[in-house]
């Protein structure tokens, strides 16, 4: 993949903007030049992006249909009828469970959970899955709340209704035209909504919903006006770890829960996450990021989904036996490692058929492999999308559809500025269910439609202007290394959490000198001196082989400012992501 570099271009206003905003925050000036850059140009605004306030979230009964909710789960409790809590099996649909059960458990209520097997029932709340809860109640009835899904489980709402059930729906998905009939649905998404962020993971709703359950709670005086209210801080580490995993857009409501997730996970008291953060070396951590999220705790905590074993993850999160949560934590450690050893096996075979439709001119790629996983198709698509820069589904053969006519199933991901969801729309009529964001949806499809389905959503997607390159729009650009300063560093962290919507800055500097440049495994290792002539280390992922072609040339560098840990202590570290030989 080829970088095409997009520098900042500053006026006169934005330079007056970001003195102002330098001073008015005690920052420095390249930092409020960056937030200028990035529209932050009113004090009001970058204050509230800096230092957000839990007191600037939106209010829980903005949510439509959340008093209704409120309303049938209490009564539901206290007329002592069975709950059950139905998630979906990524990170988000588990942490989403996970803090609806503690609640309810937290107020004297045994609720129990179910969470689809991916290797062996339909996606999402389906007409099985209500079979499914209707043997673990022994024939009674109750409430089904849908956690992370539900919006378009139409059929099996209805059936669940048949069967006796009442249901609540929360769920952040796009909503279909017509929404099914529940005694109560929560999604930002759905018409006549006032909730002012669209942008909520599931386990957002969820806590909101919470929110809104405590408050009510209170109003009753159901503690007694004892003080002793459950804090729903705590439940923030599992809002950071489906926020961040579902890739929700890290600004506004979700900036505001995934910096408070962050500090509650590096308390690690929730004993799930401490085995956790054992197991992948975060442990000695006194900060957990965003991106230790995407890169090492989510996927373990996904690998359990993936490979059909979805409770094992929630049980996790539960337990509070820390010999239990090791146990638990080494099994999401292997089945990782398991899932990572099938996407090996299947995706050199699934790139040579990419290479060869693009060749051939494929502006979507819909690639079939019959042996690719069923739990790992979401991971090759989004390899597809992120190295051709289309978007990808991968299907699969469905081994669980109960038809005599073979169905497959798939996973897809979309590309910037594409919105996958209302391409599948146009297409829907080649499709037997799909559902999801506008960047990632799953689908199930007959295997007789698999080629008409092809052809017709390459065709919806050719009046899309694809890229070949990806472009890598600098935030600050100079020939001085002020942003290389300890200070700089440190005041940088006021941006986090990084990630969709608010991406890690790109920093670029000219006709750098490299030090000490040495291959290790691949990767390009050096030296750079800093402002104050302290050197600052550097790596360039899988670079190692632009090595000699820079030696003793200055270089210009894109570059990433990150605080890297070795046993437990804390440095800066420049990480490249281009170099531009400038010659001698």
């Amino acid at each position: 993949m080829n970088f095409s570099l997009i520098e900042p271009v500053y006026d006169l206003q934005a330079v007056k903007i970001s003195q102002f905003l330098a001073q008015e925050f005690s920052i420095p000036y390249q930092l409020a030049l960056i937030l200028s850059q990035r529209g932050f140009v009113t004090a009001e605004h970058v204050e509230e992006f800096l230092f957000p306030r839990f007191t600037s979230l939106p209010k829980p009964s903005q949510l439509k249909g959340i008093n209704d909710a409120v309303r049938v789960i209490l009564t539901c409790c206290f007329q002592k009828l069975p709950i059950v809590i139905h998630g979906d099996y990524d990170v988000d649909g588990i942490s989403a469970t996970v803090l609806l059960y503690q609640f309810l458990k937290s107020i004297g209520v045994r609720p129990l959970y179910h969470i689809p097997n991916r290797l062996t029932e339909k996606y999402g709340l389906s007409i099985e899955s209500i079979e499914h809860i209707i043997q673990k109640l022994n024939g009674r009835r109750g409430l089904i709340i849908s956690v992370d899904c539900g919006i378009s489980a139409n059929d099996a709402i209805a059936y669940a209704y048949k069967q006796g059930f009442k249901v609540v729906i929360t769920d952040h998905h796009e909503p279909p035209s017509e929404l099914p009939v529940a005694e109560a649905i929560i999604n930002p998404k759905q018409p006549g909504c006032s909730f002012p962020f669209k942008e909520l993971s599931g386990v957002g709703v969820a806590f909101f919903l919470v929110a809104a359950l405590r408050r009510e709670l209170i109003n009753r005086n159901y503690w007694d006006n004892n003080g002793t209210y459950p804090n729903l801080k705590q439940y923030l580490d599992l809002v950071a770890l489906g926020t961040v995993a579902d890739v929700m857009p890290l600004l506004g409501a979700n900036r505001i829960l995934v910096r408070g997730g962050l500090e509650v996970l590096c308390n690690k008291d929730r004993t799930g996450i401490l085995a956790l953060c054992e197991q992948c070396g975060l442990h000695r951590r006194d900060a957990v990021s965003s991106e230790d999220i995407s890169f090492r705790l989510a996927p373990r905590i996904n690998a359990a989904g993936r490979m059909g074993e979805a409770d094992l993850a929630v049980e996790l999160l539960l337990t509070d036996s820390l010999s239990v949560a090791r146990e638990y934590a080494m099994q999401l450690d292997e089945l990782n490692i398991t899932r990572k050893n099938l996407e090996h096996d299947v995706l050199g075979e699934i790139m040579e058929e990419c290479e060869k439709r693009v060749a051939q001119g494929a502006h979507a790629l819909t690639i079939y492999h019959e042996d690719c996983h069923p739990g790992i198709l979401g991971i090759v698509a989004s390899r597809i999308a992120e190295r051709f820069q289309r978007p990808a589904i991968v299907v699969t053969k469905d081994l669980n559809n109960g038809s005599d006519i073979p169905s497959l199933k798939g996973s897809g991901r979309s590309i910037e500025g594409l919105n996958l969801y209302d391409k599948l729309m146009n297409c829907s009529e080649h499709l037997e269910q799909f559902g999801g964001h506008p960047m990632a949806i799953g689908l199930r499809l007959r295997a007789d439609e698999l080629a008409d389905f092809q052809q017709d959503l390459d065709k919806n997607c050719e009046t899309e202007k694809l890229v070949t390159s990806r472009s890598l729009h600098v935030d600050y650009c100079s020939k001085q290394k002020r942003v290389l300063s300890e200070e700089f560093v440190h005041k940088l962290q006021l941006l986090q959490p990084f990630g969709e919507g608010n991406p890690e800055p790109l920093f670029m500097l000219h006709k750098q000198q490299l030090h000490n440049m040495k291959n290790s495994k691949g990767h390009l290792k050096f030296q750079l001196r800093s402002h104050s002539q302290k050197p600052i280390s550097g790596i360039g992922f899988f670079l190692a082989e632009r090595l000699d072609e820079i030696q003793d040339n200055p270089v210009d560098i894109v570059f990433k400012l990150k605080r890297s840990f070795f046993r437990g202590i804390c440095r800066n570290e420049i990480q490249v992501v281009d170099i531009v030989n400038t010659g001698a």
